[in-house]
């Protein structure tokens, strides 16, 4: 059985290492998308149907400018 202390300086750790993670974890994760030369964006059809008709060629005409090839 643990005393309070022991309780609480664990908790101390798992939460600074949790911290630690998140600080960490996105300068690993991130990568440039530039270099995949391609985005890929899977979508729900919307609600109101000119959004769709709007934004496929809007985001076709973004990835061009970009230099991206965008589906």
């Amino acid at each position: 059985m643990q005393t309070r202390r022991q309780f609480i300086l664990k908790g101390g750790k798992l939460v600074g290492a949790g911290v630690a993670a998140a600080a960490v974890g996105p300068t690993i994760i991130v990568r440039d998308a530039r270099a995949a030369g391609q985005l890929k964006i899977l979508q729900w059809s919307h609600f109101v149907p000119a959004y769709d008709k709007w934004f496929d060629p809007w985001a076709k005409e973004w990835g061009s400018k970009k230099g991206l090839e965008v589906t």
